[in-house]
């Protein structure tokens, strides 16, 4: 409308008229132009009561989240973004990124997947567990979110929705050590040890560096009353992680179970050397010098 105006104006002014009708000339442009200024006294008067005053406007600026204000990301860079952290171990801010993400996009299946994943190393099993099920009804040829929900069901003792989801895993992708680790612990849990050796057994023929995988065969072992095979395995894991406690304690009591007081007082000094307060290793051991002293004679 402003444009127009000044249009009109510029085609109605000649380039020279006569003097004499200079003044009546003047007196039509000055009602133009006051019909100008008001046009844009209107117009600026219309935009300001529908802004509001000016500290009206800053408050209603400073009362919106500012985060966001420049919030453009999609669905796919928050996706990345926390994948990158979860490369870095940053998973607090893993999750926030893939919660960003399914804000996004609440189908996204892998970054339902991912936020479950991130959960379930936090220990947020309980939060975990629904995410996954949704990522697995969105894509359920998706073996990792069937072990992680496996995971997680193993941790709040549902051993048997566990095996099942650990077992669906293992159909889908049987080249994954941790699909086999995981149905080792749902059978584990369930009291089947037979699966349990035999699932921890082909974990490790798929990634024998793996310290857990030895330790975790080496209980079911003992279970099945292989002490031999158990004391084996426990080695075994001990040899890729010195500082597995577990591992070291456990070989102590078979060691001591056969027998072997020395070799176990010697694998208990070292778990009290990591951990001086370990209620279990402080037991045995005193247990054991006490028993290797000798018997004075009258």
């Amino acid at each position: 409308m402003i444009s127009a105006v000044l249009s009109d104006l510029d085609a109605q002014r000649p380039t020279e008229f006569p003097q004499h009708m200079f003044k009546q000339r003047a007196k039509a442009d000055q009602h133009k132009w006051m019909s100008l200024s008001l046009c844009l006294c209107l117009v600026s008067g219309a935009f300001l009561s529908s802004c509001g005053s000016t500290s009206e406007m800053k408050s209603s600026a400073a009362s919106r989240p500012q985060s966001n204000w420049f919030e453009f990301k999609t669905s796919t860079e928050h996706l990345v973004e926390g994948n990158n952290y979860f490369k870095k171990g940053e998973y607090a801010k893993a999750e926030v990124s893939y919660r960003k993400a399914l804000e996004k996009d609440s189908n996204n299946p892998t970054a339902k997947n991912n936020l479950g994943v991130i959960l379930n190393e936090l220990g947020k099993y309980d939060e975990a567990i629904p995410i996954l099920q949704e990522a697995i009804t969105t894509d359920n040829k998706n073996a990792i979110a069937h072990y992680v929900l496996g995971k997680a069901l193993n941790q709040k003792q549902r051993f048997d929705e566990a095996f099942n989801e650990a077992k669906l895993a293992t159909e889908l992708d049987p080249t994954d050590p941790i699909g086999w680790r995981t149905l080792g612990e749902a059978s584990l849990g369930r009291g089947d040890i037979d699966t349990a050796i035999s699932a921890f057994q082909q974990a490790i023929s798929l990634d024998d560096t793996h310290d857990l995988s030895h330790h975790r065969l080496a209980q079911a072992l003992a279970i099945k009353g292989d002490v031999d095979g158990q004391i084996d395995e426990e080695r075994n894991a001990l040899e890729l992680n010195p500082n597995n406690i577990d591992a070291r304690l456990s070989l102590a009591i078979a060691l001591t179970n056969q027998g072997k007081r020395d070799d176990a007082i010697a694998e208990l000094k070292q778990v009290l050397q990591i951990d001086p307060k370990n209620n279990a290793a402080q037991s045995l051991y005193q247990e054991l010098k006490i028993s290797t002293r000798p018997v004075p004679t009258d």
